[in-house]
């Protein structure tokens, strides 16, 4: 359970946070959570460019990495860190310290040493990536975005579309390499019963509310709403004096409202009854009023229900444990030379938790 001190919901804004019901996942590797620390929303296609980018063809300079015959510059890692700083800057409003800048110039390193054994091994498995399957790759990424967002996202990494295609071809290169090398693995019923039963509480449905949360800049407003809502006007209508669009509806469970809004509101939303409304909150996260609308009790999933999503999370495990080992078999076969040593570091040629 979170302290009210450790988190602050987006202001003037009501989120809808992520169902706290989660299946156990492939575990990420902690090289991949150090690019997604701190980067906010709007920031998706920066984020794949960074997993998968093998820098603009045009740059030139000193060489970092030498990864068979072919080299990793400094000017390419230096790119990635600038835009990745940059997305840094905007959403937590400080630069990263000296330590956070070494470690995430040798995770880019690493990704980009790991990039080119991929090629070694579509070279070697005989794969390849056509016209065809490229662009449509790129449209599909032109559909899911405005020209605009898309512009300015390519301006802000310093690209070009030339680029942008560069970096999506590695992508799809990457992901038929890794189907071919794991093709044919499977999971078992038995696999997943077992599984079921030793992490049941990760299928446990929380209790949850049908909520409606007012966020305020001011204690005054919230006591003015407040009193507006008691003496007979709707919550709807009286917080659109306060939050433009209003609020929407929210559900909830008891440690999202923790986790977001703080303790306090917690405890006292899941106190009232439908319909109820509660008094002016205030916590280190911000000032509130909440509504409900209706409560849920929660259940237990039976194996049933999730049978399917565990075999196919468990057979995405074995793929991914099998990916990692075959890299690993490349990178020994491969001369891999650390022309600038402060990038080199140990470990799996592939964090478990690269994208798939």
């Amino acid at each position: 359970m979170v302290d009210d001190k450790d988190k602050t919901p987006d202001s003037g804004e009501n989120k809808t946070p992520e169902p706290s019901v989660a299946t156990q996942k492939p575990s990420g590797g902690k090289n991949n959570r150090w690019l997604m620390i701190g980067v906010g929303a709007g920031a998706l296609i920066i984020l794949v460019i960074l997993l998968f980018a093998r820098g603009p063809l045009s740059l030139g300079g000193k060489v970092a990495i030498k990864v068979g015959s072919e080299n990793i510059l400094e000017s390419q890692i230096d790119k990635e860190y600038t835009a990745y700083a940059k997305q840094y800057e905007e959403a937590n409003k400080k630069k990263p310290d000296a330590k956070m800048k070494k470690e995430i110039q040798k995770l880019i390193a690493e990704r980009l040493v790991q990039q080119e054994l991929i090629k070694v091994g579509a070279e070697k498995e005989g794969v390849k990536v056509t016209d065809k399957e490229l662009k449509e790759r790129i449209d599909q990424i032109k559909k899911s975005t405005s020209k605009e967002q898309l512009d300015k996202t390519l301006k802000q990494m310093n690209w070009t579309m030339e680029d942008l295609e560069n970096m999506v071809e590695n992508q799809i290169l990457a992901t038929k390499v890794r189907e071919k090398v794991t093709k044919g693995i499977k999971t078992t019923d038995k696999d997943a019963e077992k599984y079921y039963k030793d992490n049941k509480k990760n299928y446990l449905v929380p209790d949850t509310v049908s909520a409606k949360i007012a966020t305020f800049k001011k204690q005054k407003e919230a006591d003015d709403f407040l009193a507006s809502v008691k003496g007979g006007k709707k919550f709807d209508d009286a917080v659109k004096k306060y939050i433009k669009g209003g609020v929407t509806v929210q559900q909830l469970s008891k440690d999202q409202i923790t986790g977001i809004y703080g303790k306090k509101l917690a405890d006292e939303v899941f106190a009232l009854d439908k319909n109820g409304l509660s008094s002016v909150v205030k916590t280190k996260n911000g000032t509130y009023v909440a509504t409900i609308d209706k409560k849920e009790k929660g259940k237990q999933k039976k194996y049933g229900e999730v049978k399917d999503e565990i075999k196919s999370m468990l057979a995405s495990q074995k793929q991914m444990e099998k990916f990692n080992t075959y890299l690993e078999g490349l990178k020994k076969d491969t001369k891999i030379e650390y022309v600038n040593k402060e990038l080199e570091t140990k470990g799996s040629a592939l964090p478990s938790g690269h994208p798939k």
